[in-house]
């Protein structure tokens, strides 16, 4: 009587990663877009050969970093899947290199953990 809320389950948590990169060189640039095609990649799930199968993306490590060594001040994320990305060009201004390629480009990136965690994992 008068419980209005009852426990299910845990859901799976995911996590928001925002990132402007400048380039302010082309050689820049190029390595912006290597990071750019990596997670592009890593968000497809890869068809199997002569099936209608799809093999799961690859997973992800987050990881916080602090001279070196993994945070213990920030929650540790488990292994992860790349579940959502959007790249805006140029954001603040539309502004090009003489070649074309764009001057910022910012990624704002969605991890889902792969599995429900319990207090013990």
């Amino acid at each position: 009587p008068r419980e209005n809320v009852t426990f299910e389950n845990n859901s799976i948590r995911q996590f928001s990663f925002n990132f402007k990169l400048i380039a302010s060189s082309a050689q820049e640039y190029k390595v912006i877009d290597a990071i750019h095609t990596l997670f592009q990649a890593a968000i497809y799930a890869q068809p199997i050969e002569n099936t209608n199968l799809l093999r799961f993306p690859p997973t992800s490590e987050i990881k916080f970093l602090f001279k070196g060594r993994e945070n213990p001040n920030i929650p540790k994320i488990h292994k992860t899947y790349l579940t959502g990305m959007t790249s805006t060009y140029n954001s603040t201004a539309n502004s090009w290199r003489t070649n074309g390629e764009p001057l910022e480009v910012d990624f704002a990136l969605t991890f889902q953990e792969c599995r429900v965690l319990t207090r013990e994992h």
